[in-house]
């Protein structure tokens, strides 16, 4: 008796023995997957054969290659947002103004665009219907732009290389003239300040809907911060204690700059300077348009605060070491597009 009962002890341990033997062996197989798909790279999806381009796309994990490497990363980062900065602003700022010409186009009110509104050449017997469609349309549109442009970026950053900086910054944009839109009508009375004036919207109404707004805002810099974070070219760019940094060279300053920039072209009268003459236009006439862009700042803030929420969460970001160098032509191309918007649009564009 005691020997069987010693036999079927032996055989229980042996079969909890060989349970745990293939545990592990499974958690070991769980963990080699996830570690090869945490350091797989994109050579599939590109579909390259060549292993020299497979290094230059994803070329290990050199510390030491990395950090000497950030300063380029951080100049092509600040760089390229400078550039898609204004471009993805002339882009977004577009479409609500052809909009609203079209709209009052069917009203005979004879629209015409300039760089930072838009005006009426017929303003005798405006009717409250379509007023409101007029002066709402701007704000349809930037609606559904959020809706395009935050597909197109979930799509491209996926991806290696620039352009999803630009969706970045036109899903940036976009978000900002939808939230942002009510301090702006309000100090210059265009666009959303059109719509209050018809809807006889009174001062505590404004203030409700000016508090929303800021707090729209501010919701959607929590996740615009860690958007920002993968676009990053490098995943030494966006260590825990290196977050900032990467957000004051692809948010902060691009945005300063980007703003000077837009706020230099809408100043100088690019008229009086084709005949040698140096003139500014009134300031005053582009409040709308600064007043919004100067609320990126806010955002940019807001995004620096909500880092916070990720402090914990490893941001995957692959190498790219085409990055270091700048690409002229799409740098080029950045600035003078909205360069020939505002002087082509300086003029008028009539309806």
């Amino acid at each position: 008796m005691s020997l069987a009962g010693d036999d079927f002890h032996f055989e229980n341990r042996s079969r909890r023995s060989s349970k745990h033997s293939k545990d592990r062996a499974k958690r070991s197989s769980l963990i080699a997957e996830e570690t090869d798909t945490l350091t797989k790279t994109s050579d599939s999806r590109l579909r390259v054969s060549d292993d020299r381009e497979r290094m230059a796309l994803n070329p290990g994990k050199s510390l030491k290659s990395s950090v000497k490497n950030l300063p380029r990363y951080y100049l092509s980062t600040f760089l390229y947002s400078w550039g898609f900065f204004g471009l993805a602003y002339a882009l977004v700022y577009l479409p609500g103004k052809i909009a609203s010409a079209f709209l009052a186009s069917l009203s005979s009110r004879g629209p015409v665009i300039y760089h930072h509104k838009i005006l009426f050449s017929n303003v005798v017997g405006w009717e409250r219907g379509d007023a409101l469609s007029i002066f709402t349309a701007p704000i349809v549109i930037d609606f559904l732009q959020s809706i395009l442009y935050t597909t197109l970026f979930l799509v491209l950053k996926r991806m290696e290389g620039y352009w999803k900086i630009c969706a970045f910054w036109l899903v940036f944009h976009s978000y900002l003239r939808l939230t942002g839109c009510v301090l702006p009508g309000m100090v210059s009375g265009e666009e959303f300040g059109y719509v209050a004036g018809w809807l006889y919207l009174n001062s505590v109404v404004l203030f409700i809907l000016f508090f929303l707004s800021i707090l729209a805002m501010l919701g959607l810099s929590a996740l615009l911060s860690k958007w920002a974070l993968e676009c990053a070219f490098s995943k030494h760019m966006v260590m825990k204690k290196m977050r900032k940094e990467h957000l004051l060279f692809s948010i902060g300053l691009p945005a300063i700059s980007g703003i000077l920039l837009i706020a230099f072209f809408h100043g100088l009268d690019w008229t009086a300077l084709a005949v040698g003459q140096f003139k500014l236009n009134d300031w005053w006439a582009s409040v709308h348009e600064l007043t919004l862009l100067g609320q990126s700042l806010l955002v940019y803030g807001a995004m620096t605060a909500f880092l916070f929420l990720y402090k914990d969460q490893e941001i995957i970001c692959q190498r790219d070491l085409r990055m270091k160098n700048i690409n002229p032509v799409v740098l080029g191309l950045s600035v003078l597009f909205p360069l020939a918007g505002r002087i082509m649009l300086g003029q008028g564009w009539f309806w």
